[in-house]
């Protein structure tokens, strides 16, 4: 049987862009985004292809929230 998970997708998103602000994609490790959201390695693959799929996805949520904000 599979674990249940004990995070929110939109909750690693939220967590990780400012990581990825400070350090840029290229020098942001899986540590760093292990520490930001509370999730190891594999719960975030588990969600996530690669880190290039959380950037773009975390980017993404930052869109939606902020354009959603400005009207």
């Amino acid at each position: 049987m599979a674990k249940p998970k004990n995070f929110t997708r939109d909750g690693v998103l939220a967590n990780t862009l400012p990581v990825f602000w400070q350090h840029g994609f290229a020098d942001t490790s899986l540590q760093a985004l292990e520490e930001a959201t509370g999730v190891n390695g594999s719960g975030l693959y588990s969600e996530f292809t690669d880190k290039e799929d959380l950037f773009m996805q975390s980017l993404q949520l930052y869109v939606a929230t902020t354009s959603s904000e400005s009207q």
